[in-house]
């Protein structure tokens, strides 16, 4: 089934399609704008864990979280820019 990632208050969650399985992700700071890679293996959102925000990667269970490099950074630039021109 579909799963989305979707956030709920300032949290990261992701659910099937038709709303069942509610799973939390991420549970400190402020998590926003989840948004899958191609082949749905990675989650990238925007995390504020201190005082600025910086784009983060987790798996979709919510492990191996970790700050994305800048070939990382560069490609979700550019695929936001080619999707909202």
């Amino acid at each position: 089934m579909e799963q989305l990632a979707v956030v709920i208050g300032v949290s990261i969650f992701t659910m099937n399609a038709d709303g069942s399985e509610l799973r939390r992700l991420t549970s400190a700071g402020m998590n926003l704008f989840p948004s899958w890679n191609m082949d749905a293996t990675w989650i990238a959102f925007q995390g504020t864990f201190s005082t600025f925000p910086n784009v983060w990667i987790m798996q979709p269970d919510g492990s191996n979280k970790q700050v994305a490099g800048d070939e990382t950074r560069q490609f979700i630039f550019d695929a936001c820019e080619s999707l909202w021109g």
